[in-house]
């Protein structure tokens, strides 16, 4: 359960960030149509803007940024989808703990 509440803080926080900030969380293809953003475009884009707007520096996301390609990361986007769709993908206590560790410095700058 809190790996599944982990993931949606995630992502409600991050789209909160952003339609307090007016970055679109929505993106047109070539073709016309128009898309949500995934979770993990959407982390990186927000990472960005708090970086850019003085909330701290590259280095303070480094775990955030890594651990979005890195499918061994607790905060590995696809897994944090399998806690959610996957009844045989369960954490670890120490997973949990290491992803709010990682990630505490973007909550701080979401929410601020």
């Amino acid at each position: 359960a809190v790996a599944v509440l982990f993931r949606v803080f995630l992502e409600l926080s991050v789209d909160f960030y952003m339609d307090k900030n007016k970055i679109p969380t929505t993106v047109t293809n070539p073709n016309g149509h128009t898309h949500d953003k995934n979770l993990k475009n959407k982390v990186r884009e927000v990472v960005d803007r708090l970086i850019a707007a003085g909330e701290g520096a590259k280095k303070d996301y480094a775990s955030v940024e890594r651990g979005l390609d890195d499918t061994r990361s607790p905060l590995s986007i696809d897994l944090l989808n399998a806690y959610v769709h996957n009844r045989f993908t369960t954490p670890k206590d120490r997973e949990l703990l290491a992803s709010w560790d990682d990630a505490r410095r973007l909550f701080e700058g979401l929410w601020k």
